[in-house]
Formats: C-alpha cells, structure tokens, sequence
C-alpha cells in the first residue's frame, strides 16, 4: 500500500480507506502519513528486506 501510495502521490491512509483495511494501527497510520517520499521509499525497502528475510529461513 505504501508503494501504491507514492504512485498515486496519496498517502497510507487514503489507501487504507480505499482498501479497507481495517487491522493496521491508526497511531502507525498517523506517523507513516507524516513521512516524507524518501521515508516511504526507506520503509518499503525495510518491509521488503524484512518479508525476504523471513521467506529465506
């Protein structure tokens, strides 16, 4: 949703409601919608790396 977000110049929680995810917290929805494009990138980078890493055990 975070890359989907930066495509469409929106933010998580406009994606979130377009969605309908409802399980994510608001407090981490609040601080990721005050990232800058960069911060978005870095944490998709940190998502992506992590969801790897788990697959590779």
């Amino acid at each position: 949703m975070l890359a989907i977000a930066i495509r469409e110049q929106s933010n998580l929680s406009a994606q979130i409601k377009e969605w309908g995810f409802t399980d994510i917290p608001t407090d981490v929805v609040q601080a990721i919608d005050d990232f800058q494009d960069i911060e978005y990138l870095e944490i998709c980078t940190f998502i992506a790396a992590a969801v790897l890493d788990d697959l590779a055990k």
